[in-house]
């Protein structure tokens, strides 16, 4: 799986990504394709030490080159090394071990390239398929933020993740 920048014309199927599955994750809310176009000029365009990137996954081999889903790298800290992670697989693509290349993507990519020695994730406790593939892809629990999230009336769990990536990530092959 390789990894490219979020572009405009992958906008569309980022918010059907985003309203389809909100309750699974933090920081979610309801937008239309004009909140999206603002998050797209607002992510940071200084490639030397960017803060917030977003990425999409996809197959080199694949024709059209399809975008199976995203990965976004938030608060990169470039003094510490580090930052907080999220993803997201479509719909279309899920159940077929696509999400854990695309972790494993997200790790490579914040390894080799941004030099990055730790990722955090947070993911809710009903969301099990990203809890495995933060596992799948080297990613531990290291707590739990007791009823953090309130979504739909319910309180969540929030499960604190780190990978810290002079580790092997365990990643799956492509």
């Amino acid at each position: 799986m390789q990894l490219r920048p979020v572009r405009e014309h992958d906008l569309a199927w980022l918010l059907e990504l985003r309203q389809e599955d909100n309750w699974l994750h933090h920081n979610t809310h309801h937008c239309d394709l004009e909140t999206q176009k603002e998050w797209l000029e607002s992510l940071d365009s200084n490639s030397l030490s960017p803060t917030n990137v977003c990425f999409c996954g996809y197959f080199t081999h694949s024709s059209p080159k399809t975008s199976l889903g995203y990965f976004y790298f938030q608060n990169i800290d470039w003094t510490n090394r580090t930052a907080d992670v999220s993803w997201g697989l479509r719909k279309d693509f899920r159940g077929a071990g696509l999400g854990k290349q695309l972790v494993a993507a997200g790790g490579d990519y914040a390894r080799n390239s941004f030099i990055l020695r730790r990722l955090n994730a947070e993911i809710l406790s009903p969301n099990i398929p990203s809890k495995v593939c933060a596992e799948a892809a080297g990613f531990v629990h290291e707590g739990t933020k007791r009823k953090a999230v309130v979504r739909h009336g319910e309180t969540y769990d929030s499960l604190v993740f780190g990978l810290l990536l002079d580790d092997a990530l365990t990643g799956v092959d492509d």
